[in-house]
């Protein structure tokens, strides 16, 4: 299964992001880049790559639920 996210059909590439100038200060945060433009939020914020979009596959429940055995 693949882990790629998508943002309205468009695929979201992951980058570090480092804001400097925000406060409170962010030392580094994996963001999202679509067609080479970060997405933000409404206060032009960068927005963690894990609330962006949606995952390209679905986990089952009854997949996540299940025990690894070696």
């Amino acid at each position: 299964m693949k882990k790629d996210r998508y943002l309205d059909e468009k695929k979201v590439s992951p980058i570090m992001h480092y804001d400097f100038y925000s406060t409170p200060k962010i030392n580094g945060m994996l963001a999202g880049h679509v067609d080479g433009e970060l997405v933000v939020d409404k206060n032009q914020r960068a927005i963690p790559y894990k609330k962006i979009g949606k995952l390209e596959g679905n986990v089952q429940a009854s997949d996540k639920n299940k025990i690894r055995r070696k």
